[in-house]
């Protein structure tokens, strides 16, 4: 890309609704990781948004919630 923005979780926590996007087999390991978890942990940025009261997840990855 020819430019990108960074953002820290704490300024992503501040949104009212969150949209993730994980897809591509390379992602699968983390993923499953992610959703089998019940606090967050600073292994996986992601899992911060266990918290959140609006997330909502898009994938093309194999899991039942």
């Amino acid at each position: 890309p020819t430019s990108a923005l960074t953002m820290g979780i704490g300024t992503i926590l501040e949104a009212k609704e969150i949209v993730l996007l994980a897809t591509g087999r390379g992602k699968q390991k983390v993923f499953d990781k992610l959703i089998a978890l019940k606090e967050p942990t600073t292994d996986i940025p992601a899992s911060f948004l266990i918290n959140h009261p609006l997330v909502t997840v898009f994938t093309d990855l194999s899991k039942e919630v």
